[in-house]
């Protein structure tokens, strides 16, 4: 997805849904992104499940219309603008509890599949991390906790 210049400072994959931070550097709809996004992913999730031969998996995506075979995504999502530094802190701290509520980990900075264990230090993360404070020009000791 070359398309769009994205930064990404925060992420949580749950096994239900999913939480991203993006910050763009250009004008577009988002419901534009969202679509590409969903598209692209969905194309090598479906595809990663067929490599590992999960048949059960991929027969509970099945979604036979006209135009598309499989659904991994679905058709909504939900946007924030996080303008004021301390809610998108808030933010953040927020969805990288979500495991934590979920009893999935004890601490944030251990699962594997958020962007907490960047800012507790972590360098084996699954997705790599824009660094919030530097994207924003804020001096991190003066947020964080």
């Amino acid at each position: 997805m070359n398309k769009y210049t994205v930064a990404l400072p925060g992420y949580v994959f749950m096994p239900n849904h999913t939480h991203m931070m993006m910050l763009f550097k250009e004008d577009f709809r988002i419901s534009d992104f969202m679509r590409d996004f969903k598209k692209h992913t969905s194309i090598h999730i479906r595809e990663s499940i067929e490599k590992q031969n999960q048949s059960l998996l991929l027969c509970a995506m099945e979604y036979k219309t006209s135009r598309q075979q499989y659904k991994v995504w679905n058709d909504r999502f939900d946007s924030r603008s996080l303008e004021h530094p301390l809610r998108a802190l808030q933010k953040l701290n927020y969805i990288h509890q979500n495991p934590v509520r979920k009893n999935l980990v004890t601490l944030p900075e251990d699962y594997k599949y958020s962007s907490a264990g960047y800012y507790k230090g972590k360098e084996d993360l699954f997705l790599p991390v824009d660094n919030i404070f530097e994207l924003m020009g804020w001096d991190e000791g003066t947020y964080w906790q």
